[in-house]
């Protein structure tokens, strides 16, 4: 019976990482979206970082 409880825990866990990888990925691209659309006013203001650039794999 452990076991069995055990299993069931492992594939609602692995459920659970592979929604938050989903999850993780559309916030991502909502991200990206948003930053193409307000680009101009980061860089006008000077806060378009390097990280923002290689998370979302912009020139």
């Amino acid at each position: 019976m452990p076991d069995f409880i055990m299993c069931e825990f492992m594939l609602v866990v692995r459920r659970l990482i592979c929604h938050a990888k989903l999850i993780l990925f559309e916030i991502k691209m909502i991200f990206c979206m948003l930053n193409k659309l307000v680009k101009h006013q980061f860089d006008r203001i000077g806060i378009h970082s390097e990280f923002v650039k290689s998370f979302c794999h912009i020139g």
